[in-house]
């Protein structure tokens, strides 16, 4: 499951790195998707990366059953050394890049990504 990223280009990226087999990331999950039409109507891509070790088959199950209508990907390989590499410290982390996919906050909560857009829209 790779997230397709041809649309991306001169869209905001927001990167919820998550373990859905963990009640928080499953719950952010859920809110992150029940902003999709809001997100893509703001010109951001919205994407999410299972940063845990999980079969891929149960993780499209939880994605079908839950219906998340955003593209999830898996971290294939080492999933500390991916996460080192992206600064990820916990789970779920959000990462938001601007149009031009430069990283411009990470770590925050979901309550502060509206603030956050706002700022980077007026960039």
């Amino acid at each position: 499951m790779d997230p397709d990223l041809t649309g991306a280009v001169g869209k905001m990226l927001l990167i919820c790195f998550l373990d859905v087999q963990q009640r928080p990331s499953r719950n952010i999950a859920l809110r992150v998707a029940q902003q999709a039409d809001s997100l893509q109507q703001k010109r951001i891509m919205v994407m999410m990366v299972q940063a845990a070790q999980m079969e891929e088959t149960v993780l499209k199950t939880w994605v079908k059953e839950s219906q998340v209508p955003l593209p999830v990907g898996i971290i294939r390989g080492e999933e500390d050394e991916t996460r080192a590499a992206w600064g990820i410290r916990a789970l779920p982390w959000l990462i938001l890049a601007g149009r031009d996919h430069v990283v411009r906050a990470e770590g925050f909560g979901l309550e502060e990504l509206q603030n956050r857009i706002e700022i980077l829209a007026k960039e």
